[in-house]
Formats: structure tokens, C-alpha cells, sequence
């Protein structure tokens, strides 16, 4: 949760942090794994909106991002269902709506 935080500024800190844990490799018994991350942003766009609304929101973002390929951060756009797509760092954008 970033509050007072618009939706670039709460994805370029996700997306740092995304790179960040890609970046880990951890040794289990002997050998070297990797991890990632796919992460969901979400934006409050109304103050009729609740924080459920927005969790629900960004929940549907991570889905997304996961059923995408992993690995990426998807933020939540205009109204419900509708999204920015792909891992920032390949400048992927693309939109789908229910």
C-alpha cells in the first residue's frame, strides 16, 4: 500500500522490486535457484471506491500477471477488468477488458 502515491510512481516501485527479487539466487542443496514475482497495482480512481475495491483490483492485476508469463508487474487502468499488460521492464502494453 503507497498512499498518496499515483499509479506510475506505486508501479515503478513495484517494478524495482520485482527486478530486485529476480535477481536472488538461493542455494538449496547444492544447487542455485532462482525466484520471481509477479506483482498487481491497483489505483483508487473514486472516492466511492473502498479498500476492498482496490485490493479486489489489484488482486485481478497479480492473476493477470501471473497468467501472462509470471514474472511481471500488471496495473490495474480504467474502471474494472481493464489493464495494462507485461513487465515494464520489456515496455509490453497492451489492454484487455471484460
Amino acid at each position: 500500500v503507497f498512499p498518496d502515491t499515483p499509479l506510475f510512481g506505486a508501479s515503478d516501485v513495484t517494478e524495482r522490486l520485482r527486478k530486485a527479487i529476480e535477481r536472488i539466487e538461493i542455494n538449496v542443496g547444492g544447487r542455485r535457484i532462482h525466484v520471481s514475482a509477479s506483482f498487481g497495482v491497483a489505483e483508487r480512481m473514486s472516492p466511492d471506491e473502498t479498500f476492498e475495491d482496490l485490493v479486489k483490483a489489484a488482486d485481478a492485476a497479480m492473476y493477470l500477471a501471473k497468467s501472462s508469463g509470471r514474472n511481471r508487474t500488471v496495473c490495474h487502468s480504467e474502471g474494472p477488468y481493464a489493464f495494462g499488460v507485461g513487465s515494464r521492464s520489456q515496455q509490453t502494453r497492451r489492454t484487455l477488458s471484460a
